[in-house]
């Protein structure tokens, strides 16, 4: 079963803001990993002894990694696609207006329609 590929028609505000919100995202995320860490540590380290002590820091650490190995990844190739897109979609269009700005009406074509 493939992946079936969307687009979506944003102007740049909305890709700015987009670009935006998954930054916000993916440091809200890992803030809240983070925090659920020290937290876990904080409450299992000072209350809770031997095996079941060990069992949930180490499913707290397990959550940071999995954060930072899977979701936080994916959250950087969006924003890495965004910028590169815009990139891209701002150098095409200063290119056209370089090509645009270059035509003078004594050049090309122009010339035969006098």
């Amino acid at each position: 079963m493939g992946v079936t590929g969307v687009a979506l028609n944003l102007d740049e505000d909305q890709v700015t803001r987009l670009n935006t919100l998954l930054r916000d995202a993916k440091d809200r995320g890992e803030e809240l990993c983070r925090s659920m860490q020290s937290d876990y540590a904080n409450v299992v380290g000072a209350n809770w002894k031997g095996i079941a002590s060990m069992a949930a820091l180490g499913k707290s650490d397990e959550m940071l990694q999995f954060w930072n190995s899977q979701l936080a990844p994916i959250l950087d190739k969006l924003m890495t696609g965004i910028v590169g897109t815009q990139n891209l979609m701002a150098d095409h269009e200063s290119d056209g207006q370089s090509k645009i700005n270059a035509i003078t009406p004594g050049m090309g074509n122009f010339s035969r329609l006098a």
